[in-house]
């Protein structure tokens, strides 16, 4: 009895389902292959409603779509629509992305138009508007009063939490998170997270990365006190390559080497810079690139390639008590040097040790399963034989491009 009566229901259901799309159809602008419209939705100026392919609509929604130039809502494919939602153009326009998902309840006023752009959740019982109410003239009714509209707009893979309500006028980036039952009330930024009422940035969501070096980080020009533009310094290239969703920091200067108590400024001691750094509360970085140590070869620090390779080995160990991603720490290698007749009093660089620094490096990188970058396939023979070209900086920035790339597979 219970199996017939069951077929019976499945059969009934799968008829409302079938009945409900094929008369649908008939009437609305357009209709896209496979998608599901449940029964009991409410339905009015269909023909200002285009639905794409694989959409799903389910019971107790209803699509009202006074539109202006013949069209009220779009809706791309692939969108779910959970029960009880209302999309509601007023004379306006609503748009949904691709595999936009609208959670039961949720609500959209499209008088001055509202966009969704592709992949976003909204969670349940969330409003969005674009429209307010005038009241500027007070005593009088403020339903005679007219109305304000201004676009709403929502970037691609947003989403927005359960009870939140989003006011007129409000651009809210891609990628960015609202916590539930927040009031969106001004423009959200791309890669964050905003909660509260009104809704205020908590912290960001780009992957942050740190490059730490000395003058071939901070971008000086071979043979000169200059520093490239921006766009040409291996760091800005990266930045580039690795586009929005990444944030990059450079800290870098001039002189910088891993330790000595001989520098004449703080900010060139790295192991001490970098022990600041830790005490941060806001040192959550994704990827830590180091680019030091041919400083460290000066003849005033009257130290051995095995010392340099010991203090490196110190402030990898640095990282590793302190930094949450240890792993994700990306060590380059020193590049061979040119003629240094401008650094002569200050270097004696050869090219066994600039073979054995990066032989060292190397090891201690690997010992610590972090990451390693072989330079020796870079010959700095610009003016002054120490600092990169513009094209070794662009080298650079592919080299280490493909190393994070790697660690996001």
């Amino acid at each position: 009895m219970n199996r017939k009566y069951n077929l019976y229901l499945w059969f009934i259901n799968g008829f409302k389902i079938w009945f409900t799309r094929n008369y649908i159809r008939l009437s609305i602008k357009q209709l896209g292959k496979g998608t599901i419209i449940f029964p009991f939705i409410s339905i009015r100026y269909p023909k200002n409603i285009k639905i794409g392919s694989n959409v799903e609509i389910r019971h107790g929604c209803a699509l009202f779509a006074k539109g202006r130039n013949g069209l009220g809502i779009t809706i791309g494919d692939r969108c779910r629509i959970k029960e009880y939602c209302i999309l509601d153009s007023y004379g306006g326009y609503i748009e949904l992305g691709e595999q936009v998902l609208l959670g039961q309840g949720s609500i959209i006023h499209g008088h001055g138009e509202v966009r969704i752009g592709s992949y976003s959740l909204i969670g349940q019982n969330v409003s969005i508007l674009s429209n307010n109410h005038i009241f500027d003239s007070l005593p009088s009714h403020i339903q005679t009063q007219g109305e304000k509209l201004d676009k709403t707009i929502i970037g691609s893979n947003v989403w927005i939490g359960a009870g939140s309500l989003v006011l007129s006028g409000v651009n809210i980036g891609d990628h960015s998170v609202i916590a539930a039952g927040s009031i969106v009330t001004k423009d959200i930024e791309s890669f964050s997270l905003y909660s509260g009422s009104p809704a205020f940035k908590r912290k960001s969501l780009n992957k942050k990365v740190l490059c730490f070096g000395d003058s071939n980080t901070w971008g000086q020009i071979p043979g000169k006190e200059d520093k490239y533009l921006l766009k040409d310094i291996w760091t800005k290239k990266l930045g580039k390559l690795l586009g929005p969703e990444f944030i990059i920091e450079n800290n870098s200067a001039k002189g910088r080497v891993i330790k000595s108590d001989l520098v004449n400024s703080q900010e060139k001691n790295g192991i001490n810079v970098l022990n600041e750094l830790l005490k941060n509360s806001d040192f959550d970085y994704f990827t830590i690139i180091i680019y030091l140590g041919l400083n460290d070869l000066k003849n005033k620090y009257a130290k051995t390639i095995k010392m340099i390779g010991e203090d490196l080995a110190e402030m990898l160990d640095v990282l590793s008590d302190n930094f949450s991603n240890p792993l994700n720490v990306i060590v380059l290698g020193p590049t061979f040097l040119g003629d240094l007749k401008m650094f002569q009093n200050e270097f004696e660089s050869r090219k066994d040790e600039i073979i054995l620094m990066n032989e060292i490096f190397n090891n201690i990188v690997v010992k610590k399963n972090m990451i390693y970058v072989d330079n020796l396939d870079i010959l700095t023979n610009t003016e002054d034989g120490l600092h990169l070209s513009k094209e070794q900086h662009n080298l650079i920035s592919k080299k280490v491009f493909d190393k994070i790339r790697n660690l996001e597979l």
